[in-house]
């Protein structure tokens, strides 16, 4: 059997019936070789960005009854869902706990059922959804296991009995929580090691005294009155590396912020993410002049009411400054002029910023700085020879491109990637490479890129095929084609063929039309067989999601 990852959108019955013709030592080799996962959702689409991130690596297993493709479903309420006792009978004779992952996300109907049958695993992501679970029946070491909790107002109900095993979840070091009452949280709380949670995520509710968390590193703000300003007081003593603040109210936002100047100078803040919209220059930069006094080196912030000025006031104090990640999101029409100040005096390694003019002066501007990795939001970027001159000097090694419309005016960088000497890895989304696919083919078998994702690019069909040639010719070993719609089962099979015998090492596809999330799965059991007969003995491994 060819070392091959399967990971499948098929409905529940059609992959258990895959799963179970395989015997232990084809699991095994599967597990272990390629790291595979057999994951029991429905469509891709439904899944979190950290979710799908962990999925397509082979590194999670996730059993969740809310975003699973039902086999019973009534009056479409995730509540009314009940899987088939057979579905369970069948997962435990094909004996799971012979595959091996890093983390398996489970809910509590799936742990009721699973918990003496889990595949081994690093930790587990427990989400509480409803009183399922006989606790009694749950050995210490499984519970041990569990390092994220998940708890929400609209499942909490009476669960007295789940609330209390939280006790027995010794080593949990990350709550997700929504409370609308302030005494429910406290009790959750109570009932928790808050010795060792490390990150918090509230969301639009209330939130716990943060003191009563000596080991917190990571917190994620709700919107609430005027809490912004005392968890941001709390700063100068607390341990506190990341403040997620994206979820700010504008009408709190200006309180923040003159909170935040004045005590970030003193906090132990590593990360620090702003809202992308309600910003305005008078807020933003107070906050810019007391960065170079702070331990900051990760910022994300945003909107359209921050001028050039205020940028400039940032580069004006970011040589000073331990910064290495900046991204700028959602700017209404920034230039490049404030943005390149001073950028090759810094320690910026990875720049996001919104780019409508001069992009020939950031190319150079990254000639003599630190910058590693560029992430490009293009909208009407200017093309010249210029701008294909500054590439040649530009040391990139990374490079990501947004673009908002499918233009011409993106034609400057998908059709001069070997103009970049160190560039490794690409990213493209929203750049229409339907009609540019031979261009793009030929440079890519001109670069030393190794991994690149088409996201939204425009690709299916001929164009499809044309790019397979360019692959098969590449140096290419990690290709990401999950994002592009209409691609169809017989297309994918046909491009394996064409790159088979490739550099690549993995390659990853998603098929059909994901514009409907309850879009039938394309895949059949037949089309799976045809890939495994194309593939051979090639150590490629195809990622099917």
């Amino acid at each position: 059997m060819s070392r091959f990852m399967n990971l499948f959108d098929f409905p529940a019955e059609v992959l258990l019936n895959i799963l179970e013709q395989l015997n232990r030592d084809e699991l095994e080799q599967i597990s272990m070789l390629s790291k595979a996962m057999f994951e029991f959702l429905g469509p891709r689409k439904l899944l979190g960005d950290w979710e799908y991130n962990q999925f397509v690596q082979g590194k999670t297993l996730i059993f969740k009854l809310n975003r699973m493709r039902p086999i019973n479903y009534t009056n479409h309420d995730p509540t009314n869902i009940r899987i088939k006792d057979g579905f369970f009978r069948t997962l435990k004779r094909i004996k799971l706990c012979h595959l091996r992952f890093r983390t398996i996300v489970i809910d509590e109907y799936f742990f009721a059922q699973l918990h003496k049958d889990l595949p081994y695993c690093k930790e587990i992501h427990f989400e509480v959804s409803f009183d399922w679970v006989n606790w009694d029946e749950v050995q210490d070491d499984v519970l041990s296991k569990i390092t994220k909790v998940l708890i929400h107002q609209n499942n909490y109900l009476q669960k007295k009995e789940t609330v209390r095993n939280f006790r027995r979840m010794s080593n949990v070091r990350h709550v997700v929580y929504q409370f609308q009452e302030y005494l429910k949280m406290q009790e959750v709380f109570n009932y928790l090691n808050c010795d060792r949670i490390e990150i918090l995520e509230a969301d639009q509710f209330d939130f716990p005294d943060i003191s009563k968390f000596p080991a917190l590193k990571s917190f994620c703000l709700p919107i609430h009155d005027d809490i912004h300003s005392k968890v941001i007081k709390c700063l100068a003593t607390s341990q506190l590396r990341k403040l997620d603040l994206s979820y700010t109210g504008a009408e709190f936002l200006e309180s923040a912020m003159e909170s935040l100047s004045k005590f970030i100078g003193i906090s132990k803040l590593e990360t620090l993410i702003l809202p992308i919209s309600g910003i305005t220059t008078e807020m933003f930069e107070p906050l810019a002049r007391a960065i170079p006094q702070s331990n900051l080196i990760h910022l994300e912030f945003g909107g359209y009411k921050i001028k050039d000025e205020a940028i400039a006031c940032l580069f004006d104090h970011i040589a000073d400054s331990k910064l290495e990640i900046l991204r700028m999101n959602q700017f209404g029409s920034l230039s490049s002029q404030a943005l390149i100040r001073n950028l090759n005096e810094c320690n910026l390694r990875y720049l996001d910023v919104r780019v409508n003019r001069y992009l020939g002066d950031v190319f150079l501007a990254a000639k003599d700085s630190n910058l590693c990795c560029l992430h490009l939001d293009l909208y009407k970027a200017e093309e010249t020879e210029y701008v294909y001159n500054c590439m040649l000097k530009c040391p990139l090694s990374t490079l990501y491109v947004q673009g908002e419309r499918f233009t011409y005016s993106h034609s400057s960088l998908y059709a001069n990637l070997s103009k970049f000497p160190n560039l490794t890895k690409v990213v493209f989304r929203l750049v229409n490479l339907t009609t540019k696919a031979h261009i793009f083919s030929q440079q890519l078998q001109q670069s030393e890129i190794r991994s690149l994702t088409l996201t939204d690019c425009g690709l299916y069909g001929t164009s499809l095929e044309t790019l397979g040639y360019g692959v098969a010719a590449s140096k290419l070993e990690m290709l990401d084609l999950c994002r592009n719609r209409k691609i169809q089962t017989r297309e994918v099979l046909k491009f394996v063929e064409q790159v088979k015998d490739s550099e690549l090492a993995n390659l990853y596809f998603s098929v059909g039309d994901r514009n409907d999330i309850y879009n039938e799965a394309t895949v059949t059991a037949e089309d799976y067989k045809q890939l495994r007969n194309i593939l051979g003995t090639s150590p490629m491994k195809v990622y099917l999601i």
